[in-house]
Order: structure tokens, then sequence, then C-alpha cells
């Protein structure tokens, strides 16, 4: 087993030799918020519901150069959560709870350049690691969520699984009829690419956003924590963890998102929103025939190479011939499909069917899916709680 106290030593951030002792024993939870130009009382919807304290380390950051509007927007959060200095104990008051609070200020220390919501989210994993390295709490796993986000009442007594990553399922949510229309059918688009995904027999059929995830501290630590990029860290993270532990999609209970447009990411659901269009028949998406393809290549791994189709080709620029006779020298059997496997993670297969969009275009989501309608337009929520 990797050790923790390894880990924080060579790669935790900085923030773990600094932290206090907290006011008293904490919760057997903990929960992870990065916030970045967020309303002031974004922590209290985003508890609103929880009727167990979990200790919740929100991390108010803001990068280098942020435009002033964001970067007053992030100072009167601190200000909001009686911020007085790097790391600061409070309470959260919400209706059901009072939470141990550790505000984490680094917005007077900008983040450094691309490190972003990554960085912010592994320092706040990091202190929840180190909290329970040091016997503060005696919690096991590492939750993350955003500022964003409504976490259901039994989001902390769901059965978890023994080790791994686990993923909450989710809904995106909003008062503007058209916005809701456009997260609905993003995410039939992300839940089309996962169900496919899954036919192909790919290992890597699961959804990993970093507002819905939690993970055992054992595979945090062999993994080397949170990746530190300003977008798309939780795919990354959610594939490195998935060569070393399992992956797990939760049936229940559902976080609830709130969508809205932003471009403060270079990749994700608030970009995706805001050049998304408005209805099922214009909204383009993976043409299954990829998948086809993709299931075919991944039935060779226990087998002779695929024939000369259009996948050996899009395999072959992905340098897939080359891995394969080298790690054939190595392995043999079910542990070269492993290992075929590892190298061919999700990151390639994500590439891959970027490729086999230039030979398979992409379809209409009205074409492979029927459901996404009337699950756009159910969508409401957040009525008093709309950023200002």
């Amino acid at each position: 087993m990797a050790s923790a106290a390894r880990y924080l030593a060579r790669y935790g951030a900085e923030e773990t030799r600094e932290i206090s002792r907290p006011p008293g024993r904490l919760p057997a939870h903990v929960v992870v918020v990065p916030a970045y130009a967020e309303h002031p009382q974004c922590l209290e919807w985003v508890f609103a519901h929880l009727r167990q304290p979990t200790c919740v380390i929100v991390v108010v950051n803001a990068p280098r150069g942020a435009p002033p509007e964001e970067l007053a927007r992030t100072q009167a959060h601190l200000r909001h959560l009686g911020a007085d200095g790097r790391l600061t104990w409070r309470v959260l008051e919400t209706q059901h709870c009072r939470h141990p609070l550790l505000v984490v200020d680094r917005t007077t220390t900008p983040m450094p350049d691309k490190h972003g919501v990554g960085g912010a989210r592994k320092i706040g994993m990091d202190l929840g690691l180190h909290m329970m390295e040091q016997g503060w709490t005696t919690a096991r796993w590492l939750h993350t969520t955003d500022a964003d986000a409504v976490l259901p009442e039994l989001y902390l007594e769901v059965e978890l699984p023994e080790t791994g990553l686990a993923l909450y399922p989710f809904l995106h949510v909003s008062d503007d009829p058209l916005l809701a229309r456009r997260a609905g059918l993003y995410e039939a688009h992300m839940h089309h690419y996962r169900r496919q995904l899954a036919r192909a027999g790919s290992p890597y059929a699961y959804t990993a956003l970093g507002s819905c995830m939690t993970v055992h501290r054992e595979a945090y630590v062999t993994v080397r924590g949170m990746p530190k990029r300003d977008g798309g860290e939780d795919f990354h993270f959610a594939n490195k963890v998935s060569k070393v532990a399992p992956v797990a999609t939760l049936p229940c209970p559902q976080i609830t998102l709130k969508a809205r447009l932003s471009n403060r990411v270079p990749f994700g659901t608030g970009p995706a929103l805001t050049r998304a269009a408005d209805d099922a028949s214009s909204y383009l998406t993976y043409n299954p025939a990829i998948f086809d393809g993709l299931q075919r290549l991944l039935d060779s791994f226990a087998g002779a190479l695929p024939s000369d189709g259009w996948e050996s080709a899009v395999a072959e620029e992905l340098g897939f011939g080359k891995a394969r006779a080298k790690l054939a020298r190595q392995y043999s059997g079910s542990k070269l499909v492993s290992a075929l496997h590892i190298w061919f993670d999700a990151l390639k297969t994500l590439r891959f069917v970027h490729l086999a969009q230039d030979i398979h275009a992409n379809v209409p989501l009205s074409c492979v899916t029927d459901q996404h309608t009337e699950h756009a337009c159910a969508r409401s929520h957040f009525a008093n709680q709309a950023t200002e």
C-alpha cells in the first residue's frame, strides 16, 4: 500500500505543512469545494440538505491576472467566510447542521498559471488526506464537489465500495428554459458516449465529473493526487485511478448541478453549454459506427490483430501496433489483455473516437436517443439562487 505520509512529504500541497490543529474532533466525512468567483452564500446552498456533519474544505482561489469583476467576487466570498489568513478554521451553519469549515485563501497568493480548478481541488484533497493521516478524522474517502452543486440528503449515507473511485449520478438544472434544454442535450450526449463505450466493451465507460466523485485515500495516494490542470482534471484523475483500482458508478443519490454558461475553463460543462445547439435535430453527437470499430479493436486484444479495416488505421495513428508488439514481449494471455487496456486508456479511447469522426461523421442527437427532450424540459431549480 502506498504511504500517505510519503506522498504528502514529496507531492503534498504546501498548505499541508501550514495547517493548525482543528478546534475539536472532526466528523467522519471530508468534502472539498474549489471556489472561484462564486456567490458568497454558495456553500450554504451546496450543503443545505445534509443532516450529517462533515468537514468542509473550501479552496477560494483565483488565477494570476484574474478579471477585476471575478477577483472582486472571490474576495467578497472570502470576507463572507471570515477568512483572516491563508488557512482559517470556521463553522458553516446550515438549516440541519454545523459543519467544521476550513477556508483556504489562494487569492492573496494566486494559483500558478494553468493549475486552475485542478490545483485548487488538489490543495483541498491533500489537506483532507493530511487530516486523516494526523488522526483528526476517521474518514477514509475524499469527497469533492463544486460550488454550483446541491448535495442530496443521503449524499454521505450511500454504501461505497471497498476502495477506488466512486461516481455519483447527476442532473443539471436551470430556471432558464433555453439553458435547461441545452443542459439536457449535453447530458444526453455524455450518456450516449458512456453507453456506447460500454457496448464496445471499454473498461472506461463512466462519466467523471469533479463535482460528483469521491476517492478512497489509498487510491488517491497511489496516483499521486489530483492533476493540477485548469480543466479536465476530473477526466485525467479518473483515468489514472482506473488503472490501479475499481471505478464504480453509484446508482444514487443524484447530485443536482446548476447549469450555467462559463468560459473560465477551456473545456467542460460551462463552455459546452455556451456553444451548444438548442434542439436535438441540430445537436450533433458521435456516430454509433465509431463504436462498432472500437469494439472490433478491443476484441482483438485477446486474439490476432484486426483485419485491415478503418479501425486498424486509426489505431495505428495512435501507435497501437508498436505498443502491442512491445507489450507482447513482456506479457501473454490475460496479462497481455490487461496491459493493452491500460495502454489504450480513456484518453487514447477519446482520441480514437475523435480521429474516427473524420471517417464517420457526427449524427443528430435525435437519431440516437429519444429521452432527452422530456428530461430537459422537466428541469427547474435554483429559483432564488441565480448568479448575480
